[in-house]
């Protein structure tokens, strides 16, 4: 695919998103926060569905499927972030075929990921791990 228009993206991006810096990747070990040992799909909704961004994210960012690209990086963001504790019980380990999503690494192993349509992320989770207490 040449443009941002030849994607189908599963939820509703703002305009020019993702940017032009997002790539069609493979991970064979991608992390994402869970709410319980059984990954559904309100697991992998973007808080862009839930409520507005606050005031100075990027919407972007927002609309996207919040990741870690390594283990170490979700345990960090687990102990920069306390209450992330109080959301999630688990951590999901993704596999993310290339042609199923866009995705963008950023600070501290971060991964905005926006999903193809037609894509079950429940159905690529090939590990849930218990959030590790302190």
């Amino acid at each position: 695919c040449e443009t941002l228009a030849d994607y189908n993206f599963r939820d509703n991006l703002p305009e020019n998103c993702p940017p032009a810096t997002a790539v069609a990747e493979e991970f064979d070990r991608i992390y994402r926060f869970l709410k319980s040992d059984t990954p559904e799909t309100s697991d992998f909704v973007p808080m862009a569905s839930v409520r507005a961004a606050p005031h100075g994210v990027d919407p972007c960012a927002w609309s996207s499927c919040s990741m870690w690209a390594t283990w170490v990086a979700a345990l960090s963001a687990v102990q920069r972030l306390p209450r992330l504790r109080k959301r999630f019980t688990h951590i999901g380990v993704v596999s993310i075929p290339t042609e199923t999503a866009l995705s963008e690494v950023g600070k501290r192993g971060h991964v905005n990921v926006w999903l193809l349509e037609g894509f079950d992320p429940t159905a690529s989770v090939v590990e849930v791990k218990a959030m590790p207490n302190g």
